[in-house]
């Protein structure tokens, strides 16, 4: 399951959400078994890259890690935390949630 979307109502950017699994049984879900997440510029420069080491919903899926920088972010780390809905006709919308590592570090929550 892979999910390209735009960052709207705050930074400006792109995030890239790639999730593998395998089927989960009787009720349609999915076990995953690997996850990759990559936060870019509006303009697709690649900023963050990681992997969630917090996964759980169905229609609604919550995700958090921890990522780190890349290029001239190299060095430094973001925590993220996202939650997406997936509609009926399979459009995903949600909220992202990025800030320091750094305990002094702020928040900032946009929608995607």
């Amino acid at each position: 399951m892979q999910f390209d979307l735009n960052i709207l109502n705050g930074a400006s950017g792109k995030v890239r959400v790639i999730l593998q699994g395998q089927s989960g049984g009787d009720d349609g879900g999915i076990a995953i078994t690997s996850s990759k997440i990559t936060l870019s510029s509006s303009t697709g420069q690649q900023l963050y890259n990681g992997s969630l080491d917090n996964i759980s919903g169905g229609r609604q899926i919550y995700m958090a890690g921890v990522l780190k920088g890349t290029g001239a972010n190299s060095g430094s780390q973001v925590q993220v935390q996202m939650e997406v809905r997936i509609d009926q006709s399979g459009q995903v919308t949600g909220r992202i949630a990025a800030g320091s590592t750094n305990p002094a570090g702020n928040a900032n929550e946009s929608n995607v």
